[in-house]
């Protein structure tokens, strides 16, 4: 009696390790963008919230809530600013493999009070 083959062989094992290098480098990259944005909205929810006022007030007071978290994606100028809330929107370019670049589309808004 023969006995059945069982497992993986070389060739799909190569493939399955390649397919999860390629995986975690793509998560690597993005989960970064991604924990970017959800600071920036925390932070735009937070200044809807507040006492402040005037437009140059807000950017200001973003200005340094964005050196205290440290991330570059967004500069206060991306924030418009108006009676009804705070809106946002920027472009995150994330370089993945030679020449191929990943292009996200972050936006967001919060209503004031």
């Amino acid at each position: 009696m023969r006995a059945k083959q069982r497992g993986i062989g070389v060739l799909g094992g190569l493939c399955l390790i390649v397919g999860i290098v390629v995986v975690a480098v793509l998560a690597m990259k993005i989960v970064p963008a991604y924990i970017e944005y959800f600071t920036v909205k925390k932070i735009v929810a937070d200044l809807a919230q507040s006492e402040l006022t005037s437009p140059k007030e807000i950017r200001d007071a973003f200005r340094q809530r964005a050196s205290v978290e440290y991330f570059d994606g967004i500069s206060p100028n991306n924030l418009v600013v108006d009676r009804d809330g705070i809106r946002f929107a920027y472009e995150k370019r994330i370089p993945l493999f030679a020449n191929l670049t990943l292009v996200i589309d972050f936006e967001g808004a919060s209503e004031r009070q």
